[in-house]
């Protein structure tokens, strides 16, 4: 039988590995170096990919958090809006007087301005004509 022979030495740092079967020589720190960087760019990836699922979530988030808060101040500003004492439909059948009246219990001093609703009732409901009274009374209700 032949005697089994032993195994090569491994090639000191930074030397080509010269026993390989095939007879070439290869550098095996090089191969390590490529594998590690497509170890590397996989795990780049990877966390890119980790990254945008993340900020689709965060986004998702803020999206229903703002859609929740929008949602309860509208009911917040209807809890505090008064009901009102004409359909909007047949509002110009009532008395201005009564109309402006209500309008200015109610309204911010923001729409009596816009309106020129501001001042005596009696007053503004002579100066007022019934359309003008009707759309401030509709800003107000809707």
């Amino acid at each position: 039988p032949a005697p089994a022979s032993a195994p090569a030495p491994a090639p000191a740092a930074g030397e080509p590995d010269t026993n390989d079967d095939s007879g070439s020589e290869i550098d095996v720190e090089a191969v390590v170096e490529d594998d590690d960087e497509e170890i590397d760019e996989a795990m780049m990836l990877e966390m890119e990919e980790d990254d945008g699922a993340e900020q689709e979530r965060q986004a998702a988030e803020a999206a229903a958090a703002q859609a929740a808060a929008e949602q309860e101040a509208k009911a917040k500003a209807q809890a505090g809006r008064p009901s009102p004492p004409w359909p909007v439909a047949t509002v110009g059948d009532a008395p201005k007087k009564e109309v402006v009246g209500w309008i200015q219990d109610h309204a911010s001093a923001e729409l009596l301005k816009r309106h020129k609703l501001s001042g005596n009732r009696d007053r503004v409901a002579k100066s007022r004509s019934k359309k003008e009274i009707e759309k401030a009374y509709k800003d107000l209700v809707e």
